[in-house]
């Protein structure tokens, strides 16, 4: 029986060819682009799940209030709070702390020909050694037992082993291996490699290829002159500045929402500072990656509702492709009436019939599901690359995907075969046998609602690529109140041990210098530097209050050091006041603010915040400052965020180094970056040169709305091809169902274009009912969307109209193209063949 099921559904199959590659082909395009879709979501839902302590694994996050107003959600937390939770309050087995304030080291090593090798290494982070047990890092050699115990060890990860001994690493003795550490603010170390530890995953919210012992930022931050009794415990014990995330690993069934409690009245007990106020949340490791409102992530997170609406998109997709089978198979009930009349004349029952159908739809996704694997196999390299993703774990390894697919396929069978099976087995034997069944089997009520929901996913698509790409490229074009194009940036030197270069010159004029040898040539328009740039995924904060106020409500403030010619060399508008001049002596004790910063400290105007002092807070008390100007608001970070209070201080010692390219019509740019790196390397032998252009580094905080809008655009374009072949073929099928009566309305006198028009009448007035019903519901996901941003576009008429014009022109194509065939039939022939 079955194979008399597959022999007449091959028939079927190899007869009706258009039909059969609408099918295939709609089938295959969505199920692979949900394949591509699925993967996506299972990367981004699978981060930090690998642990053996993944559910007990936490981060402590904080946020600060002032005056009962929430200033700010941070990741970071002070170096003292870890040891202090787990020594105070019940259900803490363990924590670990990790430090990365500024990603600008430099890592080097000397090579068998006593030769420096040197890199800037950015994954890098001075860790406690609990951290090697929670984080199951797997060692591939070293004692796993002591790691991390002393001061000034380090782990390297097996990519970065080969990186600084080659890929023969295996073959040498490389642990007890010396490593120079060079860091900001002038911070060198030496540290002893101790163990190499198996590359760690991708998919975690933590990147690092190299870990150094916690006790090791002793004898990098603490002074030599500070006792040594003193020293141990400055920064273990401290309680500033906040610049280190803090894990906890808590007992079994431990409530971590009772455990942040308790944590925060700990840490209000120590709170000295009336008005303020600091609550704790203790954030699950497997969540961290989805969530975007601490200040101060490791990385860039996504937003988990975009990765939810993506798969949802996934699925429309997929049911789109599903609609057109059902649409294509009802619309040819009346064609098959006379084959199921037969076959219930000798014999059949709805049974046998439904199976059939069934039959025959499990053959068409059985061949679509192999071609989907194909297209998947074949283009996702190719849309990874475009929309910079690339997963690590091919999606056929993961556990769930061949049972997944399975269920994929008995679930496509079931949505396209069973409906249009119980329409047509319905049929009664002397009506399908007499030709009367074409008016209660083609199925238009459903057909026209399934055509309707096409069209819905098809506009709504388009609006919100449309929506996701204006909101990006306004982000990217707007005007930043500062200009960083055609500026490069480059990491500042950290090796300075060939002093010869500088004769007696110290660290602080080696800028100096350095902009000195540069200026000097037409393709160089400035020099400047800083230690915090635009853009940057970690700032730094400073306590800073004004003196009026007896130095007691303090509040936090972004802060930069910068050289003298920063916010002249990149356009910023001074309101009042002056710049820092080029004498480090006269602006030691002066700092800049910004408008924002002025109204968050209180001051009347910006006039009136000129020549007043403000106490800023350190390690050893509070050192007061004169505010020798203000500059207006400009965009330090994204466009997502409102304007950020900002303090600058002429600072020293900067991490990089900002080179402003001349721009002018004469100017050759790869002329300019070859004059920059000779100088460099020149001047700074031994220190790794690179540099990127400050524009691309500002503009990759939108690296997961471009990509969102990438997705947007090719799922789009997926859905429109989608719907287009169905609504070809189903024109096509209905035009020719409609023949004898365009025959008798020709011989009454009916012209060509009043035919295309009653052909076209139906689904305009489809397409019409979409977009009314489209443009409120997508209207409102669009503002949803867009509240996640400051800085916003405003929404415009044609967002909503050009997508439903649009469609409105492929359906008036898709019925004139299939339409024409019948409608310039001669009636005579159309009458005859009726």
């Amino acid at each position: 029986m079955l194979n008399s099921y597959l022999k007449i559904a091959i028939r079927n199959l190899l007869n009706k060819r258009i039909f059969s590659f609408i099918n295939i082909f709609g089938l295959a395009i969505g199920m692979a682009a949900f394949l591509f879709i699925l993967q996506y979501v299972n990367y981004e839902s699978s981060f930090d799940s690998f642990y053996e302590t993944t559910r007990q694994l936490y981060r402590v996050n904080v946020s600060s209030y002032n005056q009962n107003k929430l200033v700010k959600k941070d990741a970071y937390t002070v170096p003292a709070l870890g040891n202090t939770i787990e020594n105070e309050v019940p259900g803490v087995l363990g924590s670990f702390r990790l430090h990365s304030i500024n990603p600008n080291y430099v890592l080097a090593v000397k090579n068998d020909k006593d030769e420096l090798k040197s890199f800037h290494e950015q994954k890098l982070y001075f860790a406690d050694p609990e951290c090697v047990a929670y984080l199951d890092l797997h060692f591939l050699t070293g004692n796993k037992l002591i790691a991390l115990q002393e001061p000034n060890k380090l782990l390297m990860s097996e990519k970065a082993v080969r990186k600084y001994f080659g890929q023969d690493w295996e073959e040498k003795d490389v642990l007890g291996e010396m490593i120079d550490f060079f860091g900001e603010s002038g911070m060198e170390g030496t540290f002893m490699l101790e163990g190499i530890f198996q590359d760690f995953p991708q998919n975690s919210h933590l990147e690092f290829d190299f870990l150094v012992s916690f006790k090791s930022l002793t004898d990098l931050y603490i002074p030599k002159e500070v006792p040594e009794e003193q020293r141990a415990n400055m920064i273990d014990n401290s309680w500033g500045p906040p610049q280190f995330y803090t894990y906890l690993l808590l007992e079994e069934k431990t409530d971590p929402e009772l455990v942040a409690s308790k944590v925060s009245d700990l840490v209000q007990e120590r709170n000295k500072q009336e008005g303020t106020f600091e609550d704790f949340q203790l954030q699950a490791i497997h969540q961290i990656h989805f969530s975007a409102e601490y200040e101060n992530e490791p990385g860039l997170n996504v937003n988990p509702e975009m990765v939810q609406f993506l798969l949802l998109i996934g699925v429309f997709i997929l049911v789109l492709a599903w609609v057109n089978y059902i649409n294509l198979s009802t619309s040819r009930s009346a064609e098959r009436a006379k084959e199921v009349g037969v076959r219930r004349v000798i014999g059949a029952g709805q049974f046998q019939l439904v199976i059939q159908f069934l039959v025959e739809a499990l053959l068409l996704n059985l061949i679509a599901i192999i071609f989907a694997l194909g297209i998947f196999v074949f283009f996702r390299p190719y849309l990874s690359d475009y929309i910079d993703f690339h997963a690590t774990v091919p999606l056929w390894n993961i556990p769930w995907f061949w049972t997944g697919l399975a269920l994929l396929l008995g679930f496509g069978i079931l949505a396209t075969g069973l409906y249009p099976a119980l329409l047509i087995s319905t049929f009664q034997p002397v009506n399908a046998l007499k030709n009367k069944v074409v008016a209660k089997s083609n199925g238009s009520f459903l057909r026209k609602i399934l055509v309707v929901f096409q069209f819905i996913i098809s506009i709504g698509l388009v609006i919100g690529t449309l929506t996701i790409y204006r909101q990006v490229q306004f982000m990217k074009n707007q005007d930043l109140g500062f200009q960083i194009e055609q500026t490069i940036v480059i990491k500042s030197p950290k090796i300075l041990a060939q002093r010869q270069n500088f004769g007696n010159a110290g660290r602080d004029s080696i800028l100096t210098i350095f902009r000195n040898e540069l200026e000097a040539y037409p393709q160089i328009d400035g020099v400047t530097a800083t230690n915090i740039l635009p853009g940057s995924e970690k700032t730094w904060g400073v306590n800073i209050t004004r003196t009026s106020d007896g130095n007691e409500n303090l509040l936090e403030l972004k802060m930069a050091n910068i050289d003298y010619q920063y916010l002249p060399k990149l356009g910023v508008d001074f309101l009042t006041g002056m710049n820092f001049s080029g004498n480090f002596e006269k602006n030691k004790n002066s700092v800049i603010l910004n408008e924002e910063a002025v109204n968050t400290l209180g001051f009347l105007n910006n006039n009136a915040a000129v020549g007043e002092m403000v106490g800023v807070q350190n390690a050893w008390g509070i050192n007061e400052f004169e505010v020798a100007g203000v500059v207006k608001n400009f965009h330090y970070s994204s466009l997502a965020n409102e304007f950020q209070p900002m303090v600058f201080f002429h600072g020293l010692i900067p991490d990089y180094y900002l080179v402003k390219l001349d721009a002018g019509k004469n100017s050759d740019l790869k002329q300019g970056l070859q004059l920059v790196e000779e100088k460099y390397k020149a001047l700074f032998p031994g220190n790794p040169f690179e540099y990127f252009f400050l524009d691309n580094f500002f503009d990759q905080q939108y690296k997961n709305n471009i990509q969102q809008g990438k997705l947007f655009l090719i799922f789009s374009l997926l859905a429109i091809i989608i719907a287009s072949f169905g609504l070809f073929g189903l024109t096509s099928f209905l035009a020719q169902q409609r023949t004898k009566e365009i025959g008798i309305r020709k011989v009454l006198g009916a012209n060509l274009g009043s035919i295309l028009i009653l052909m076209s009448k139906a689904y305009l007035k489809l397409v019409l009912a979409a977009i009314v019903i489209t443009i409120p519901i997508a209207n409102y996901f669009v503002i949803e969307w867009l509240n996640n941003f400051a800085f916003r576009i405003e929404l415009s008429w044609w967002l909503y109209v050009i997508p439903g014009i649009a469609m409105l022109l492929l359906v008036i194509v898709a019925v004139i193209t299939q339409s024409l065939k019948v409608a310039i039939t001669n009636p005579v022939e159309s009458l005859r063949n009726e």
